[in-house]
């Protein structure tokens, strides 16, 4: 058992989540635990989201839950989402819900449906560590394999290259400041 993820909703409350021992909501200063009696799929917590209309988006090691009017609820992806560890969530304008997996790629969450983004849609390497819309609306993505970014006209994923590096390593974060410089973080280069 570890803290994996700590979280504070709209509402004020604290959600942590852990590694083996499921989730706990911390209301009223008193600690509640959510695991798999209470319908999480597994007790491997990875991340925890919350989007424009107050429902919990939560990144397990097997599998996408919701958390909506106090019920947890297993989502059902494309492919074999049972293998499939959720590593981040980020809503945009739309209200899209774009989901960055260890193995499948990207997923955009949008009316019910889902539409997967992997390497025929541009992307490469599989796992996606982050995702990101800047003040232009432009998604990007960090994999393990660099950063990419989004074309809404054409559906597609294409890699940035920068002038003097090309970012052919591990995105784990990507930023844009208040001057409208971005800042990436990597694994091992910074």
């Amino acid at each position: 058992n570890f803290i994996r993820v700590i979280f504070e909703d709209s509402k004020g409350n604290l959600w942590v989540g852990t590694y083996g021992g499921g989730l706990c909501l911390m209301k009223d200063e008193k600690f509640i635990v959510y695991n798999t009696t209470h319908g999480l799929p597994n007790n491997a917590i990875r991340v925890i989201y919350e989007d424009r209309r107050g429902t919990l988006w939560i990144g397990a090691r097997e599998g996408l839950i919701r958390f909506k009017d106090g019920k947890f609820s297993t989502v059902p992806m494309e492919g074999n989402s049972s293998f499939n560890m959720i590593n981040t969530f980020m809503e945009d304008t739309d209200e899209n819900l774009w989901i960055g997996t260890e193995t499948m790629g990207i997923y955009r969450l949008k009316d019910s449906t889902f539409k997967s983004y992997t390497e025929h849609e541009g992307l490469s390497g599989g796992t996606a560590w982050c995702v990101f819309m800047d003040r232009k609306n432009k998604i990007w993505v960090g994999m393990r394999s660099g950063l990419y970014y989004y074309h809404d006209h054409q559906g597609k994923f294409s890699r940035y290259y920068a002038a003097n590096d090309s970012f052919d390593t591990v995105i784990n974060a990507v930023l844009e400041d208040n001057q409208g410089n971005y800042w990436i973080g990597t694994e091992g280069e910074g």
